[in-house]
């Protein structure tokens, strides 16, 4: 059986049609399932001491003036805990910084800020699953990314990282923060 070139180029239209329509999202297609304007809502003082936040009450169930809270579509046996992380301060001993200038210190002081800020996570106990990032999982602080840090300061030849000795573990609802660096 021949098919016209004609009959067959109609085809093709008709497919790349149907295409077109199946792969481009359709506004009357899309489903909003989350929807929330923030911008009336009115924001007071957070002012959190730790021993509330040992105790959770810092944290109420209760939502704010003029907003509700939907938990029907919400799994069945699912409890939602919403509560702020334990600082775990991180003391820093540098020893055998050289150059030993204010300027170099200065320097290993911001690599060590910029590390805490690109590696800290809160420490938890969920279970480690590749595609949800956000889990808060067992975590240790490694001694090598403070280690690290100290070395991309601009202006260090060399040094030697006395304290902490090993990598930092943390405790659920923790979370590493910049202690004190000590320079020797």
């Amino acid at each position: 059986m021949l098919v016209s070139t004609m009959h067959r180029i109609h085809v093709l239209s008709i497919c790349c049609a149907y295409a077109a329509i199946i792969v481009s999202p359709s506004p009357t297609l899309a489903v909003d399932l989350y929807s929330q304007n923030f911008e009336s809502v009115t924001l007071g003082p957070i002012v959190t001491y730790p021993v509330m936040v040992r105790e959770r009450k810092a944290w109420t169930a209760a939502p704010p003036a003029g907003m509700t809270v939907d938990n029907s579509l919400m799994p069945a046996g699912v409890e939602l805990s919403v509560a702020a992380p334990l600082a775990h301060p991180i003391d820093i001993t540098v020893s055998g910084l050289s150059p030993a200038t204010t300027q170099v210190q200065e320097a290993v002081k911001a690599e060590l800020r910029d590390m805490f800020l690109r590696r800290s996570r809160v420490a938890g106990n969920d279970t480690e699953h590749a595609g949800m990032p956000f889990l808060a999982v067992p975590t240790t602080f490694s001694r090598s990314w403070i280690d690290q840090a100290i070395s991309n300061a601009t202006g260090e030849d060399r040094h030697a990282l006395s304290a902490p000795l090993a990598d930092v573990n943390l405790l659920r609802t923790e979370i590493p923060t910049l202690g004190n660096v000590t320079f020797i």
